[in-house]
């Protein structure tokens, strides 16, 4: 969804240079409806609402059959704390196939729960769900259980939670209510007064380590997360968060004794054994590894992520037609996985297949954009190919949907490649000044620089500054 034809050769970020100066109605109005989708989300970003709103007038003019653009409508009535609900119904009358209707029904799900209507919220959501899977009909019944409060009830919600510390859907409302309003660091202190009263709520725990991680604690969140199953040995909910939390920041030692403390109340299961298997291999036991993932599918022939596993490991020792089978079987069993489509992307690259590889890797970002290193991903594999000004248009568009700091290294090192010698140092700039300590970065992808006075002297000058601090 988010690779889409401009309607013109002309790189995106003179586009929206052009826009910004008001000087190309006329080259606008020959645009198709994706090149407004860009910009709408260019002019969110910095935050420009005003003017995003005065294009979008002008885009639903030209294209008012447009689902996409009535569903960006209703993203920037959202920003603007105004009724989405007209421009989803638009974008619902508007919807050509099944594509956006689940984003739509989500959006008009937000709809009414920000405006305090939370039956029809819920209804709009658990009609996503299908009945004829038991964990769709589980996670019905935890939507259906879970009401947020008004702004008044939420002390009652404490108090409840004092009251009845073994309920554990008073502390999903909680949860659910925090994410809501994202008021972590305040709930951080009433957790904790929670459990000096009550020391052995494993679910005050559980919730205290979510909080913990929200806030990017995540060494005190996995504490927290470990005090909810000792406190509550079959807290088995507390044990895979944990080895989740642990998993993303390499903690393999204590990812895989949660993994394996699971498997000891559950018996084997096919999603816990590939967990295991991730933490034996950030260990460097690969056999032990593979072994795990061979055993989850033994168990469950259709689990997608056992199967991504093992293309990895095979990608990893360069078999790259075993690593093609086993990705293919993945993305069979899960088209939405967006790192089976990116590994599938660095395959068919290794492999020559430079046009496969693209595509794989813009539906990695059509899945998660907000994921720099899917579009780092494509702009590397552009510029190995030669396609440099197509790089750097990649580039363009990732840093409207991904923070990245290795994007703006990275779109400098290309800028020096094209000889914009004047863009490139300052597109560095502001890179060295979002994150000093990662411009090693340019080296690794363009070494010469290394020589290259003015990059040195930009260098000495961010270094000296932040050793005076």
């Amino acid at each position: 969804m988010e690779h889409f034809d401009t309607g013109s050769s002309l790189p995106l970020n003179f586009m929206l240079c052009a826009w910004k100066r008001n000087a190309c109605s006329a080259f606008v109005t020959r645009q198709n409806e994706f090149f407004y989708h860009h910009l709408l989300r260019y002019q969110v970003s910095v935050g420009d609402t005003d003017a995003a709103r005065a294009l979008m007038h002008h885009a639903l003019w030209h294209y008012p059959q447009s689902a996409v653009l009535h569903l960006r409508h209703a993203q920037l009535a959202f920003l603007s704390n105004r009724d989405a609900s007209g421009p989803l119904e638009n974008a619902q009358v508007c919807v050509g196939s099944d594509g956006l209707l689940d984003e739509i029904t989500l959006y008009r799900a937000e709809a009414y729960l920000r405006l305090g209507k939370m039956d029809e919220a819920l209804q709009w959501v658990t009609s996503l769900l299908s009945d004829a899977d038991e964990t769709m009909k589980s996670l019905r019944n935890d939507l259906a259980a879970i009401r947020i409060p008004e702004e008044g009830a939420l002390p009652d919600l404490w108090a409840d939670a004092a009251e009845n510390p073994s309920d554990p859907a008073v502390f999903k409302k909680l949860w659910f209510y925090s994410e809501l309003h994202q008021d972590f660091s305040e709930n951080l202190v009433k957790y904790r007064d929670l459990l000096e009263t009550h020391p052995y709520c494993c679910y005050a725990w559980f919730n205290l380590g979510l909080t913990f991680a929200a806030l990017g604690r995540w060494q005190e969140a996995l504490d927290a997360l470990e005090y909810a199953f000792i406190t509550e040995p079959d807290y088995l909910e507390a044990y895979r968060e944990l080895a989740d939390l642990a998993i993303r920041h390499a903690q393999w030692g204590r990812a895989l004794e949660a993994c394996m403390a699971l498997t000891e109340r559950t018996g084997p299961q096919a999603d816990v054994l590939v967990l295991t298997g991730v933490c034996l291999a950030g260990q460097n036991r690969r056999q032990e590894a593979h072994h795990m993932y061979l055993k989850a599918l033994k168990l469950d022939p259709r689990c997608a992520d056992a199967h991504y596993r093992l293309g990895l490991m095979a990608a990893d020792d360069q078999m790259w037609p075993a690593a093609e089978t086993y990705l293919r079987r993945a993305i069979r069993l899960d088209a939405n996985h967006p790192g089976c489509h990116a590994a599938m992307a660095d395959v068919y690259e290794r492999q020559g297949q430079t046009r496969a590889a693209c595509s794989h890797a813009w539906k990695a970002i059509g899945l998660a954009p907000e994921e720099a290193a899917y579009w780092r991903l494509l702009a590397l594999m552009l510029w190995r190919a030669g396609r440099r000004k197509a790089a750097l248009e990649v580039l363009d568009q990732s840093l409207m949907h991904s923070d990245g700091v290795e994007l703006m290294y990275l779109r400098a090192v290309c800028l020096f490649g094209l000889g914009r010698r004047n863009s490139a140092l300052r597109q560095l700039r502001q890179a060295l000044r979002s994150d000093y300590i990662r411009h090693t970065l340019l080296f690794e992808w363009q070494p010469a620089l290394r020589d290259d006075l003015g990059v040195q002297t930009l260098l000495t000058g961010f270094r000296d500054r932040a050793n005076s601090l």
